[in-house]
């Protein structure tokens, strides 16, 4: 390639202006404080699950009955001990609710 050369790169789609970052970040913030992490346990294999210890995220449906909602392969199908930490770094023990 030459200096002379010129390449053209095509846009798509909308280009976000300076103003729309706030925008996101209104919505990041508003969002941030119902997204939990998760730590769990399936102690023993079930059904065609093996016994493992992992990490997976949530997030709060309901604070007032204490619903978090996951994937499904997160909480398995049989034992499962775990907790969920907030945003704040408040730790609470979850159960499996189907």
């Amino acid at each position: 390639m030459h200096i002379d050369d010129v390449v053209t790169v095509p846009v798509i789609g909308k280009v976000t202006a300076i103003q729309d970052v706030p925008k996101w970040q209104e919505t990041t913030e508003a969002s941030f404080g119902g997204i939990v992490a998760i730590r769990f346990t399936q102690p023993i294999a079930f059904d065609t699950d093996s016994p493992l210890c992992s990490l997976a995220t949530g997030f709060i449906v309901d604070a007032q009955r204490g619903i978090i909602l996951t994937n499904r392969h997160v909480v398995g199908t049989g034992p499962f001990v775990g907790e969920a930490v907030m945003h704040d770094h408040e730790v609470v023990e979850v159960q499996a609710l189907y």
